[in-house]
Order: C-alpha cells, then structure tokens, then sequence
C-alpha cells in the first residue's frame, strides 16, 4: 500500500489561509526540497466544521534538520521549538507555522515520548489522539483520511484513534483535550466506554506540568459549550486532579447569563480568568495557590 493513504477527494474549497503569501513562502520553501507538504490536524478538522481557522499547522516527511535547511534556503526564520520530537517553528511576515516530520512513537510515558521519524503518512495518522484530528490535506484541498475521520466529523462523534486507554497512556493531557473537543464542537460522546476510561484515568493529570494542565483547561473555559462539559467534569471528579477548588458550576451559570445581556450592547472579550473564577470558591491564600499550581506567570 502506498504510504500517501486513501485519497478523498477535492473536497476543501482552497481558503485564504490555505494560499496567502506567508503560508505559499513556507510550501514553496518545503517542497523545494521534493518531497510534499500538507496542513494537519486543527486546520483540517476546523476547516471542515466551518470554524475559525485560528492556527495552520503542516507535515512533511522531510527531518526536522532538512526542514530548518530548506526554510533558511528561502530565508525564512526557523526555530527549532522541538526538534527532537521532529517540530520546527517557521516566522514569516510575523507569521508562525508549526512544522512537524512524520514520526511514530518508540516509547511513551504519559508525558514526552522517543520519536522515530518515517515517510508513511498512515503511520504517522495512527499516532494521533482523535481520528478528525489525523486528516491533511494538500494545498490544492485533497483531503487524506486514513481513519475514517471525515465520517466522525459528519456523525458529530469524537472517537479516540485506536483503544483510547492506549492513546491516553500515550499523553495524558488527551483527557483534557477530549473534554475540550467535546466543548468545542458540542459533539455526542454516545461512546460510553471511552468516556468513562477518561475519567476513570483523570488522576493521571496530576503528572503533568501546570502549563500544559492551564492551556489545555482554558481552551475549555472559552469554548461555546464550556459549561455544559465543567458540570460533567466537576461532577465526574475530574477537575479534582488539577483544580479541587472547582467545586460548582451554578455561578458559571450565571456568568453566562450576564455575558450574554452584555453582548447584547456591547462586545466583550471573553476571559478565562473570569471564567474560572465563576467555577471556585475559596479564598485569596487558596486563590494565589491556584495561580501557582497552574503557572500563571
């Protein structure tokens, strides 16, 4: 079987974040050196939902240290944000793309896994978390799924890429990132068993660092459904491993009353920091513990 996988179709329309002149600098500059490109990953995925594509990620079967060679070939500034785990970063026209070599994972601990990098582009889907999350896509829109993602996204259904106790033994921040989608997008998590293995696992959160627990968490507190998941995850005893303070959602509740009355008159950024406040009742000793734990600064 040929490692450029099962070929869709024609089926993104080409976007102006898919052909302006920062992102065709960067493919030109890759495919420079022979061998494709594609976006991966969010891009696809949002794309396809009809969603903001707020961050262009790409894949190529180019090493990351051939990468780094054929962006400043083109004088593009590259920066190697995690090369051994095959990621390079390209700024252009004040511009970032994350630039990533296929890889497969050797070994994983939960946190930061031994990568060997490969030219098979299923190979590299199979080690991704969602299965809408290992579509690419080349620059002229054909889509590449290998998992049966674009069915997921139509059936509205997150589905773990292979057995999700694997996946989440892989990287345990992917409980937080399920719980994220599912407030992203409002999508059925009519797959019980998966549900119920993350949060079975959520005691794994307390490994990780308080970075990546405060990304990931404040991708949910911005999201469209954040309180409808908040309630699931505070009565399911998730948010216990990372936030105990978290002990209601009855005022969440009420701040998205009064977000709305707001944006009624006027529009308002919406702030994780209020958010997550509206989520914890404690004091200021306990509030300082909380900026700590989750690196604030």
């Amino acid at each position: 079987m040929s490692n450029r996988g099962t070929e869709v179709g024609n089926l993104l329309p080409v976007k102006t974040w898919m052909k302006n002149a920062s992102i065709k600098a960067v493919l030109n500059a890759l495919a420079a050196g022979g061998k494709e490109a594609r976006f991966i990953g969010g891009c696809v995925r949002d794309e396809l939902l009809k969603l903001p594509v707020n961050e262009v990620d790409l894949a190529t079967p180019e090493r990351p240290e051939r990468v780094i060679q054929l962006l400043e070939k083109a004088e593009i500034k590259a920066v190697p944000t995690g090369i051994k785990y095959g990621t390079v970063t390209a700024v252009i026209r004040n511009n970032t793309y994350q630039i990533t070599s296929l890889r497969k994972d050797i070994t994983t601990n939960g946190r930061h896994p031994v990568v060997e990098f490969t030219d098979d582009w299923r190979e590299d889907a199979m080690r991704r978390d969602f299965t809408f999350n290992a579509l690419s896509a080349t620059p002229e829109g054909v889509v590449y799924d290998y998992l049966n993602g674009l069915q997921d996204l139509a059936d509205r259904r997150i589905k773990f890429v292979g057995l999700a106790e694997e996946r989440i033994n892989e990287d345990h921040l992917r409980i937080l990132r399920y719980f994220r989608f599912m407030a992203s997008t409002g999508f059925l998590n009519d797959d019980k068993v998966s549900h119920q293995i993350c949060i079975d696992n959520a005691y794994l959160l307390s490994h990780l660092s308080g970075e990546r627990i405060r990304e990931e968490f404040f991708k949910i507190l911005i999201s469209e459904n954040y309180n409808d998941v908040l309630e699931v995850m505070v009565k399911s005893g998730v948010t216990q491993y990372f936030l105990p303070e978290a002990m209601q959602t009855n005022l969440t509740k009420h701040l998205i009353r009064v977000e709305n009355f707001v944006n009624e008159h006027i529009n308002i950024i919406i702030d994780p920091i209020r958010r997550l406040a509206s989520l914890i009742s404690t004091n200021r000793s306990n509030a300082d513990a909380i900026a700590q734990r989750l690196k604030f600064s």
